[in-house]
């Protein structure tokens, strides 16, 4: 034992020792992250083009993060760790993604010693910790700076979790007031945390047994449940606050998506898919990439939801002799519900960020269960144990070539197009970003097959026609532009640029059309 100081509880060596274990695999796997560049993917309108960040933290940016809905949120606690990092690194990447790393390593740690306290099992709360710091599925979350949300909110998650055992091992007011604090500061973050009071509840039943009345069963039982709720009521009342203030920001932004085919019926049958989705890349991360084409998925509703239902008959069956599989499983579900697309945010139907919190649950229920099975066969526990440690080095190489994916914009968006075919968003982030590097051909290439996709999308036909333009190739530059003024006949730029190339053509009665035409538009488009 460790010793203990001014009448501190002595850390266990075996604990101190797993908690330095963690740090060093989880450091091992994300460092290359601090050598990775901004990307064109919201990194420019969180950090880069923000003009807030670089002046720092200073009183009116304080305000403004308390005030402001940029980007479709109201998250003043996320803006002020990025103004933070404006004021130490200004704009260079290192320190916003150090920043991010350390934020990981935070939660980790924490998942490790909340939950080790919670049930007293050290090495498999050391092994739950270590999946969800290494599993491919979190290095969206950490790798991508503008994503500082995830890892905040996860970090604030924890600390509530940490702070309510410490409640629950002596309740009052004095002790309750920094739960309440911690989920404040986590909505703040990112409204992700509206869930946690449900998975508190789930905490009651297990692994800290609150649900057991000592009035015996029945009405005593009621009365338990009725008793943890009321409990929860004014964490469940700023999850509801939280929750309103999160979709008016996001309908305020336009970023409530309105897909006409999307009715509620297909709503609720593509968010069951959606876990059967999240599943599969957990038991199989490969190919993972940040932007996935949006699919309303229209297979059978009732397979996925006959498949769910089944898990979740198995695990409640088996709740008598085995709590954890059910409250891992229900923690799964419940805290997904945010993000599984039943309202529809943005233009993505799933993402592997969205699982940052949720694995949580699908670690603690696989764990416990692979360390049950020595009970049946004693002489299994080796080789679980042996078997549990090897599954952490796949996962480690996952995820740092992953983080590798992460280096640069045109990287990121290289990988996406390769293992998501056929993603029309991914081609033309790729395309812009091989044109802003001067690789004209390569971005061409990515614009016509994106026309190709959806021939009348605004601009693909002049962002072809300007890189042509660039290489000297005129004539073929024109038919491009020509296409672009006929799908945007109210734009005026299309005119211009024409009338400019046209005149060089020595073309000029078309020139003084096009010249006109775009001095029209000019006037009479509204500001």
């Amino acid at each position: 034992m460790i010793t203990a100081r001014r009448g501190r509880p002595a850390i266990p060596r075996p604990t101190l020792a797993l908690a330095i274990g963690l740090v060093v695999l989880t450091s091992l796997t994300y460092w290359p992250v601090v050598r990775n560049d901004f990307v064109m993917f919201d990194d420019q309108r969180y950090i880069t083009e923000n003009p807030r960040i670089a002046q720092g933290l200073t009183a009116d940016n304080l305000r403004w993060a308390f005030t402001t809905r940029h980007m479709g949120n109201w998250h003043p606690v996320t803006w002020v760790s990025f103004l933070i990092d404006g004021r130490l690194y200004g704009l260079e990447p290192a320190g916003y993604h150090a920043t991010n790393l350390l934020f990981h390593i935070a939660t980790t740690l924490l998942v490790f010693l909340t939950l080790g306290g919670m049930t007293g099992a050290r090495w498999r709360s050391g092994l739950v910790a270590a999946l969800f710091a290494l599993h491919p599925l979190h290095v969206e979350s950490v790798a991508w700076a503008a994503e500082r949300k995830d890892v905040l909110a996860g970090f604030f998650w924890l600390l509530t979790m940490a702070a309510y055992l410490r409640y629950v091992r002596r309740p009052g007011v004095a002790r309750y007031l920094p739960v309440l604090a911690c989920l404040a500061a986590g909505l703040m973050s990112k409204a992700l945390l509206v869930t946690l009071p449900f998975a508190l509840l789930l905490m009651d039943y297990w692994p800290l047994g609150r649900w057991r009345s000592p009035g015996g069963r029945g009405g005593g039982r009621l009365s338990a449940a009725g008793r943890l709720l009321l409990e929860k009521t004014p964490l469940l009342a700023l999850s509801a606050a939280a929750s309103v203030v999160a979709y008016y920001a996001q309908h305020q932004a336009g970023a409530v998506a309105v897909v006409p085919e999307n009715t509620p019926a297909v709503r609720v049958g593509s968010a069951l898919f959606s876990y059967l989705l999240y599943l599969g890349k957990t038991s199989w991360p490969v190919d993972l990439a940040p932007l996935y084409p949006y699919h309303v998925f229209r297979e059978p509703a009732w397979l996925s939801a006959g498949a769910l239902a089944a898990v979740t008959a198995l695990c409640a069956g088996a709740a008598r002799t085995k709590p954890y599989l059910i409250t891992g499983w229900l923690w799964f579900l419940g805290t997904l519900v945010p993000m599984i697309g039943l309202v529809q945010i943005g233009d993505q139907g799933i993402a592997d960020r969205y699982t940052y919190i949720p694995l949580i649950g699908i670690f603690l229920a696989a764990v416990w269960w692979a360390a049950g099975l020595e009970r049946l066969a004693p002489t299994l526990r080796r080789p679980i144990a042996a078997s549990c440690v090897l599954l952490l080095l796949p996962l480690m190489w996952l995820s740092f070539r992953q983080v590798g994916y992460w280096r640069n914009s045109v990287a990121l968006f290289s990988h996406i197009v390769a293992v998501t075919p056929g993603n029309f968003k991914a081609m033309v982030l790729l395309g812009k970003e091989l044109a802003h590097e001067g690789r004209l051909d390569e971005a061409n290439k990515n614009f016509l097959a994106a026309i190709r996709m959806q021939p009348d999308f605004p601009d693909l036909n002049a962002n072809v026609g300007l890189n042509l333009y660039r290489q000297g190739r005129r004539a073929e530059a024109v038919g491009y532009l020509l296409e672009e003024a006929r799908i945007q006949p109210a734009d005026p730029r299309a005119h211009a640029v024409l009338g400019s190339i046209l005149g060089e053509l020595g073309r000029s009665e078309e020139a003084k059309l096009h010249n006109r035409e775009a001095a029209r538009l000019a006037r009479t488009r509204p500001p």
